[in-house]
């Protein structure tokens, strides 16, 4: 039987070059590269490619089995590359996508398979949180955040920004009893030794998870930046309606202030919890890079997508991939993964 093809646009970025080094362990590749010319291997095919020329695009999806989308920013080419996947028959992986994606292709969910929201946040966050919600018979609450100290990318800035745009989520509102409730308040946590400031922002994605398990109070907070960094990404957010590339310095000068003030022990840590009455579970994870553990998203979804006869449709990668999937996959890449269950102990006599 013919091996299946996978088919990677960006190829050579953050996320797409730790793709191809996982995945062509296992399936043969095409990866898309746009400039910087990369250098065929035994298992991958490299193919120069501007994702904007959809012809070509067209071209490369109808070479391939599976499609993951890591070329830039997902808010900006995502909508025409699913819908080019869809028209190919071929399934699309987005490690961003989420909400926006989901209300651009509605039309085409009876077409073909879509998975979005299968990077590092969100991605990894909702099989962590439905990981630690299953292992409770029942839970009062769920509550999650990540802190980064890492230099991002400028596609990784473009997509963070543009997609809080479109519903990426809710600022400074948390999940109670089926309603969002407004809270400005400010949450202070210490991660390895310093002290990070954090807000209420909840997620469609935590918001899928708190349905599925019915769970009464759900709260996903984002870090909050440094005032100068909220500033530029304000500008961004204002010339996004304008041509491409007006926002282009803005973004190389968050990246500037990112490598000027971030430590040198780069990390990305994330960290969930699930309680009841009775006990709670949290569960962290934490590497020097939110790409690795992206690519290990990807790579495990390709694999399950394979092995099963999943329907046309739109999935997260939490409705395929569980935590205990991926954790072994996560460890060999060097990420801590750390799982803590507690049940609470009460004084007898005492209710």
């Amino acid at each position: 039987m013919k091996s299946p093809i996978i088919g990677i646009l960006g190829g050579s970025g953050n996320i797409g070059s730790k793709c191809v080094e996982i995945i062509s362990e296992i399936y043969p590749l095409y990866a898309t590269y746009k400039n910087n010319k990369k250098q065929d291997t035994e298992n991958c095919t490299y193919v120069q490619m501007d994702i904007k020329d959809l012809g070509k695009v067209a071209e490369f999806c109808n070479k391939v089995d599976i499609l993951i989308n890591c070329a830039g920013a997902s808010y900006k080419n995502g909508e025409k590359i699913a819908k080019i996947a869809s028209e190919c028959n071929v399934p699309y992986i987005d490690p961003s996508g989420e909400s926006f994606l989901e209300d651009k292709i509605k039309e085409e969910l009876d077409n073909n398979i879509f998975v979005l929201s299968s990077g590092y946040f969100p991605g990894l966050s909702g099989i962590m949180a439905s990981y630690a919600c299953s292992c409770l018979k029942n839970v009062d609450s769920i509550s999650g955040f990540n802190v980064s100290e890492e230099i991002p990318s400028k596609s990784a800035i473009e997509d963070f920004v543009l997609t809080n745009l479109s519903g990426f989520g809710k600022a400074l509102y948390y999940y109670k009893n089926g309603e969002l409730v407004y809270e400005d308040g400010i949450k202070f946590v210490n991660v390895n030794g310093d002290i990070y400031k954090l807000s209420n922002y909840i997620t469609k994605e935590f918001l899928r998870v708190a349905e599925k398990f019915n769970v009464n109070t759900a709260n996903w907070f984002n870090q909050i930046y440094d005032d100068k960094v909220i500033r530029k990404m304000q500008e961004i957010v204002l010339k996004s309606d304008k041509f491409e590339g007006s926002y282009s310095k803005d973004i190389d000068n968050i990246i500037s202030f990112f490598k000027a003030n971030v430590s040198k022990n780069n990390f990305n840590k994330l960290i969930i919890s699930a309680k009841n009455s009775m006990e709670n579970i949290e569960i962290e994870v934490e590497s020097k890079e939110s790409s690795t553990m992206s690519a290990v998203i990807c790579s495990n979804l390709v694999k399950k997508i394979l092995e099963k006869n999943y329907k046309n449709g739109l999935y997260y990668s939490m409705d395929i991939l569980d935590f205990k999937d991926i954790e072994r996959d996560l460890i060999l890449k060097n990420v801590k993964v750390n799982i803590k269950k507690e049940k609470k102990e009460y004084e007898e006599g005492v209710l």
